[in-house]
């Protein structure tokens, strides 16, 4: 009796499944149960097919928030994604590659607060790590991704970093990310985000010892893979804070599941739109300038969630006039920040007499640091200075954190003549100033310099005698100078007599 029963609940299930099967409750031919199906007209939230996707792209901005010659400004530059996004929010990402934060008063006053404050109205999708995220200490940043660490500004977008690590570790520092995903309607993007080889020597020694940037190319390709393989993605974006034909080809190159549709570059501050071409596609490389001048865009077009072209343009505000006129609420945001600081924009210190390279600043810098630490010779990179003075230009703190961005302070220690002389021929990256002609080579000089300079370990200075922390910050040493130099001199000349 119980195996009879056993074939009744079998056959009548059987024809419970063909009645289902004929009524369209169960899949059909392997598609998907028709109530489920996006174009079921009763599905509140339909899934739309997308047939476009377009991505705009910022590095390198330095916090150059206000628009100013040729820096656009995040309120302008949020009117366009905005704008692309409120008419097609299926098909537009936004994303940014690093050196974001750190350089201009408007975001380094507020640790880049504002900064991140204005990408989050701008609804920025991911934020790549560039080596100037560093300079504040990492954990100065990363506050505002982690949600164990209190800030008043949170980022609704994640820090990518796929290739960073603590140092003899593969565990990535808290708030950092190696990849995300984005559904755009029906495609699902993947963003991996990784900083260039070797750009630790870019970031004062300080602040990167804790951490070391494995090879960018490996980790891309791993996660291309994993991100086609475990996450489905359609489509994936590499961005590389870095400027590598290696990297670039090497990953322009990749195939089958390692595929990388499009590469975003950062770094090297330059304007470029360079292709490879493999396999019937053109892998773009864009790189969109920087301090705000130029946005990338990349514009992919679509069908059945496959990619059948792509092109790609960086933007001015000569040739997208979107760009030509800020975004109110933006606006009103940053103008709320600025008015916080109105004396440090506004206030003129002195006003420039004739123009001045950032490599006669650079040099001048090198002479007040001598000066004020009584030291036989002084050194300061070309590198920590970061732009010009024009003729008549007004001086104020802000214009100095354009010239001085880094919170770079002043080291001295004992070095040998030889070691000085021999540091000199060696080196072309660094001004100096100094009053003697003539080294002795056995004889100990107190020689001052900055700490990016000092702590290189292929540098001579931490091997000195006496190393000495001043704690003195160059911008606010030049800030004195020049106040100083206010109450008996009408303009600032590089050879004004200093007190």
């Amino acid at each position: 009796m119980k195996k009879i029963a056993t074939i009744l609940l079998t056959l009548l299930l059987v024809f419970s499944l063909v009645a289902c099967n004929q009524t369209g409750l169960l899949p059909v031919d392997g598609h998907d149960d028709p109530i489920d199906n996006n174009e079921n007209p009763d599905d509140p939230n339909p899934i739309s097919t997308i047939d476009n996707l377009d991505i705009y792209y910022l590095n390198d901005t330095h916090g150059a928030l206000s628009a100013s010659g040729n820096q656009i400004g995040l309120p302008n530059i949020g009117n366009l994604v905005l704008t692309k996004k409120e008419e097609n929010p299926d098909e537009t990402l936004f994303l940014t590659g690093g050196d974001i934060l750190q350089g201009n008063i408007l975001s380094n006053y507020y640790d880049g607060a504002s900064t991140i404050d204005l990408l989050n109205d701008m609804q920025l999708d991911a934020f790549v790590l560039g080596n100037h995220e560093f300079d504040w200490g990492l954990e100065t940043v990363t506050k505002y991704f982690r949600d164990d660490v209190a800030s008043d500004v949170k980022a609704d977008f994640p820090l990518l970093g796929a290739n960073v690590f603590y140092d003899g570790t593969t565990d990535r520092p808290e708030g950092v990310d190696a990849y995300t995903v984005i559904e755009k309607g029906d495609v699902k993007v993947g963003v991996i985000g990784v900083v260039g080889e070797g750009l630790e020597n870019s970031i004062a020694t300080a602040m990167v010892d804790p951490y070391y940037f494995d090879d960018p190319g490996y980790w891309t390709s791993y996660y291309a893979h994993y991100l086609r393989t475990e996450e489905d993605v359609d489509i994936v974006i590499a961005i590389s804070h870095g400027d590598s034909n290696g990297y670039n080809n090497e990953v322009a190159n990749l195939t089958g599941d390692y595929y990388v549709d499009v590469i975003f570059n950062g770094h090297s501050h330059q304007n470029y739109i360079d292709s490879v071409y493999r396999n019937s596609q053109t892998c773009y490389i864009v790189q969109s300038g920087a301090n705000g001048e130029y946005v990338g865009h990349v514009k992919f077009d679509i069908n059945n969630k496959e990619v059948t072209n792509v092109s790609a343009r960086n933007l001015t505000a000569s040739t997208e006039s979107l760009l030509q006129s800020a975004n109110q609420a933006l606006q009103l945001k940053l103008d709320t920040y600025s008015q916080s600081i109105e004396a440090l924009l506004n206030e003129t210190i002195i006003t420039a007499g004739e123009y001045m390279s950032k490599y006669d600043l650079t040099d001048f810098m090198a002479k007040i640091m001598r000066i004020e630490t009584n030291a036989a010779i002084a050194f300061h990179n070309y590198g920590g200075t970061r732009t010009d003075l024009d003729y008549h230009q007004d001086i104020t703190v802000a214009t100095l954190y354009e010239i001085f961005p880094f919170d770079n302070v002043i080291k001295t220690v004992y070095l040998t003549g030889r070691e000085i002389e021999d540091y000199i021929s060696s080196n072309d990256g660094v001004g100096y100033d100094t009053e003697i002609s003539n080294f002795n080579d056995d004889t100990l000089y107190l020689v001052a310099t900055n700490d990016y300079v000092f702590d290189k370990e292929y540098n001579p200075f931490i091997y000195g005698q006496d190393i000495v922390d001043t704690g003195i910050l160059l911008r606010d040493l030049m800030n004195e100078v020049l106040t100083e130099m206010s109450a008996t001199y009408d303009y600032f000349y590089i050879d004004n007599d200093i007190q």
